[in-house]
């Protein structure tokens, strides 16, 4: 009470709340060429993404690292990912989150292979990153040699993450 909401009391009360529900850190890249998946990978190969989508808080780079999105503001992150196989009924095919380099327990997810349409798989998962911390979409296959990863208008691997809070 006897407080008047001056135009700097309104922007950092009132309006950085209202910007960040309404435009909050988003990340979507993809790979525009198919990438070669040796079978049975170990450690999984992570994809690298030369295309962006969006990135509104340019922590991607098309030219370095271009396989990691890195946060520049902390947060829980919703982030997932998919990928797309070549042709081929042998064997499994998986994506994974990574976290720096690491596993995220629980963001796998594998399928089997298809002889029609290729094998597709695709994660979602939330991950705590702090600033300078990174994510990375990491997929393996065990179809017995090396199989490509799709391109084309539909078919990519990609890779997205939202920032959902604090």
């Amino acid at each position: 009470p006897g407080n008047f909401w001056t135009s700097a009391l309104w922007n950092a009360n009132i309006l950085g709340g209202l910007n960040y529900l309404f435009s909050p850190v988003r990340f979507k890249a993809y790979a525009s060429t198919g990438q070669s998946i040796n079978t049975g990978a170990s450690p999984a190969t992570t994809i690298s993404l030369d295309t962006e989508i969006v990135d509104s808080d340019s922590g991607h780079s098309t030219t370095t690292n271009t396989s990691r999105y890195t946060a520049q503001t902390a947060g829980l992150y919703l982030a997932g990912g998919s990928v797309c196989f070549a042709t081929s009924a042998t064997g499994a095919r998986a994506c994974q989150i990574f976290k720096n380099g690491g596993a995220i327990e629980g963001a796998a997810n594998q399928a089997a292979g298809n002889s029609a349409n290729g094998g597709s798989s695709f994660t979602v998962t939330l991950v705590q990153l702090a600033v300078g911390d990174y994510i990375e979409l990491a997929v393996w296959q065990t179809s017995g040699g090396t199989l490509a990863t799709q391109s084309g208008t539909s078919v990519v691997s990609t890779l997205w993450a939202v920032r959902v809070s604090s």
